[in-house]
């Protein structure tokens, strides 16, 4: 069996945009963001705090994706979608940290 994305390679920039960004850093952003958005809700002092600790994970999530993504973004036929991709990724790091100085 073969894995959806091979992150070793990926980390070399050898693997397709398309597998990383749809097989990796889409479906399990949305899982963190889905977790730590269940979380908020619970008032309790262990959710809060395991929702800080979720929220660190993902910001290391986001710089290993960022860092992959762009090793990978040129792994593509067509220019277009490496440029696309590099506008979600300054959009996903400014919202990231406009929400982050906002509750400060």
């Amino acid at each position: 069996m073969t894995k959806l994305v091979n992150l070793s390679e990926a980390w070399k920039g050898n693997e397709k945009l398309w597998r990383v960004y749809w097989l990796f850093w889409f479906p399990v952003g949305v899982i963190f963001n889905i977790v730590m958005l269940l979380l908020a809700k619970n008032p309790h002092t262990v959710a809060i705090m395991v929702n800080g600790i979720i929220a660190v994970l993902y910001v290391f999530f986001l710089i290993y994706s960022t860092i992959i993504l762009i090793k990978c973004a040129f792994n593509v036929k067509h220019r277009f979608w490496s440029y696309l991709l590099f506008v979600v990724l300054i959009i996903n790091w400014a919202e990231l940290l406009l929400g982050f100085f906002r509750h400060l």
